[in-house]
This record gives C-alpha cells, structure tokens and sequence, in this order.
C-alpha cells in the first residue's frame, strides 16, 4: 500500500467465513465483491495453499497487493512454508513501483528461488454469460484453490478452496503463458 493510501477495512465476518471455508477445504464456490472481501481471499489462499501459488494479474500495484496483510501472508507463504510463487504481470511495472511498491521490496528481500516474475502481452480470458469473453485476473493455490476476478475495476470474483477441475484449467492457463514470458528484474 503507497504511505497516502488508507488501510483497507477488514469485512471481519467475511473474513472468519473465508478464513473458515480456507481450512475446512469447502468445495462451495462463493463470489467477493470488494477489495476488503479479495484481501481475504489471498490470505486465506496463501495461509493454505501447498507448494505453489500462481498469480495472473495486471500490475500488481494496487492497494490490495501492497496491503501489510497481503504482503505478510504471501511472505509467510513464501519463508516459513517453503512455498514458491510464479506471478504473470500483463502490465511492467514502472522501475519507480517495483522500487516501492511494499510487494515488490518484499519480493526482492527474498532469494529469488522462492518466486518468479514475468511480463506478458497474452490477456486471460473467460467465456461466461452471454457467452462473450471477459478479461480476468486470477491466483491458484496449488491444485484446488483459486479466485477469478471478472470484474477487475470492482473487485468481483469467484472464489473456492477446493476444485480441482477449475484450479486445473486456470493452472493449465497460466502454464501456456508463463514460459514465453518476459522476466522482470526485481535488483534495486
């Protein structure tokens, strides 16, 4: 989160239910529709998943990926349960973000076997609806959690801990993408 930027008030009912949802392994699929409800999201992700987490976004510059919250739960994730993340950007930070954006300073504070970053001009999208095809950001949690944000300027996604079908086609997804993507230098 940028100093000027106000915290993000925590939904604490939401939370403990994510957070419930999160340790049971719920197959209920749920809908978040506001950045409070994503930053509880990826916490609950990052607090469960095993092995490694997939993250597709625009830029990660946002409020929600530079929250105290965020930042520590992936950085948990990261340090104390040996887990790994692959990040696909769509958009390359500006060198003034990756210097300052709280996730980026975290991620360089790490040895860089535990992460990779990449840039791609690839956009991921969905057919749902009227069957037209909607640009998503999406994060997986090893091979059954996941949250698709369809709405990206609302914060909207559909969200479970425990779909392997869903998880499998979005990890499939981003595994297309990700080895022909640009890798992003991180070095101060």
């Amino acid at each position: 989160m940028d100093e000027s930027a106000e915290p993000i008030k925590i939904d604490r009912e939401f939370d403990e239910a994510v957070d419930y949802y999160a340790t049971i392994e719920s197959e209920k699929s749920f809908e978040n529709s506001n950045e409070s409800h994503a930053l509880s999201v990826f916490k609950a992700i990052f607090k469960t998943a095993q092995g490694k987490i997939r993250i597709y976004a625009e830029n990660l510059c946002g409020d929600v990926s530079n929250s105290k919250e965020y930042v520590k739960e992936l950085k948990d994730f990261l340090v104390k349960r040996k887990g790994y993340v692959e990040i696909l950007l769509e958009e390359e930070p500006s060198k003034e973000n990756l210097k300052k954006k709280p996730v980026f300073k975290m991620l360089r504070s790490l040895k860089n076997e535990s992460y990779e970053i990449k840039h791609t001009s690839a956009k991921a999208t969905l057919k749902y609806g009227d069957n037209s095809k909607t640009e998503i950001n999406f994060t997986t949690g090893g091979d059954t959690k996941y949250r698709i944000e369809y709405d990206k300027k609302n914060k909207k996604a559909w969200c479970c801990f425990n779909s392997e079908d869903i998880t499998k086609n979005l990890n499939q997804l981003f595994d297309r993408f990700f080895p022909d993507a640009t890798p992003i230098k991180l070095s101060a």
